[in-house]
């Protein structure tokens, strides 16, 4: 009776704790899209057309501004936007009457911190200025920054496209024309490819297919294409923020294909098969040899860790006006070389860690796979409750 008495309890306890989180981050995403302070537009139009002593709204879609100075147009500014690596990245371009740039902006961004800053750090923004925008900008007149190359090609996108606009329609300049860009080649095929091979060896359970998956996974996915799911993605799909199909075709691979997995096979088959940061530490435990794999006792008192860890980094990222933020994860700094100092610590305390714990970030702080497990979770109690509905209604008719 007193351990029944006890279960109850704990029982309310655990639901009033999950009621508590759900209206927490659901507070701190209102926040986020409501109350935080976005860019003085006019301010950054200014920036970009520094002679102007005033600016107007010519154009609400693409937003156009006109500088004047004593009543004489001097340029125009134009906020146009391009797909990053996971976000839209919106840039305000200004343009003088010759057709010439006098400033680019990042106005919005919620790309991986660490990427975002090498464009910053290279003086990638100063490429533009002083460029005639008749000649259209690509990756050809455009150096890309390496560990940064989707950022870099959607800054160059927007800014072609801003100015295109603005030559076209304002400054009546002849301006080529601009190619509908759709980006569908190896890296989206190895994508595909490894997640059919995932799914046949899922269930046709194959040890060679395995270890090809694993090796696979970290030098392609990880190393070269630096393809993974970040919890600052996450984040940014509560911001209801999905990038353009045609652009970025991985995206939709990557990430919708992880959900669209748990949902037709009711299993996790991302983290265990396709994750490059999860193959890093089971290839590192067989280098260990030791494998050490928590009982069930420990593992009561374990798993709640990363939910843990996924609430606060929601909650501090939709507060701090940057869903990004959520991105605590050491993956940039094992695949590009780049992130904080307490990222370089976290990575090394993970590597280390994992030689003799089985999947030791996966299991304890892993945010994705926790809502990955979640949505399998999910996924599992809707299917009984359908199940259940359906025999009460063939036992309604047969009675």
């Amino acid at each position: 009776m007193c351990r029944l008495f006890g279960e109850r309890i704990n029982s309310k306890i655990f639901r009033t704790i999950q009621v508590a989180v759900i209206i927490t981050v659901f507070a701190a995403l209102s926040y986020y899209l409501f109350f935080t302070q976005k860019s003085d537009i006019e301010k950054v139009v200014k920036d970009v057309i520094p002679q102007a002593e005033k600016v107007v709204v010519v154009n609400k879609e693409p937003l156009i501004y006109e500088g004047i100075n004593n009543d004489t147009t001097v340029g125009y500014a134009v906020l146009d936007k391009a797909t990053g690596y996971q976000s839209n990245i919106k840039i305000m371009t200004g343009v003088n009457t010759e057709g010439i740039i006098t400033g680019v902006y990042v106005v919005e961004q919620q790309e991986t911190p660490a990427f975002f800053r090498q464009l910053v750090e290279n003086d990638f923004f100063e490429q533009f200025l002083g460029r005639e925008i008749q000649r259209g900008f690509s990756e050809g007149n455009i150096d890309v920054i390496g560990g940064a190359t989707i950022s870099s090609s959607a800054v160059i996108k927007a800014v072609n496209s801003a100015t295109n606009y603005a030559g076209k329609n304002y400054l009546e300049l002849p301006m080529p024309k601009l190619a509908l860009n759709i980006f569908f080649g190896l890296k989206e095929i190895f994508i595909a490819l490894l997640i059919l091979i995932a799914v046949y060896a899922t269930y046709s359970p194959k040890a060679k297919l395995r270890t090809f998956c694993l090796i696979f996974s970290i030098f392609v996915l990880g190393f070269f294409y630096k393809a993974f799911i970040t919890n600052g993605a996450l984040a940014l799909l509560l911001t209801a923020y999905f990038p353009n199909p045609l652009e970025n075709i991985s995206w939709y691979f990557l990430v919708g294909g992880a959900f669209l997995l748990i949902l037709f096979t009711g299993k996790n088959i991302f983290c265990f098969w396709i994750c490059p940061f999860g193959s890093v530490q089971e290839l590192l435990a067989k280098v260990g040899g030791m494998s050490y794999i928590p009982g069930k006792r420990y593992d009561k008192l374990t798993k709640y860790i990363p939910g843990f860890f996924l609430w606060l980094s929601l909650v501090f990222a939709f507060l701090s006006g940057n869903p990004a933020a959520a991105s605590y994860e050491p993956f940039a700094v094992l695949f590009s070389q780049m992130g904080s100092y307490i990222q370089w610590i976290l990575l090394l305390v993970v590597l280390l860690a994992s030689l003799f714990i089985f999947r030791f970030w996966c299991n304890y702080f892993c945010p994705v796979g926790f809502t990955l497990n979640l949505w399998a979770k999910l996924r599992r109690r809707g299917v009984d409750l359908w199940r259940k509905k359906v025999r009460k209604i063939k036992e309604t008719i047969s009675s």
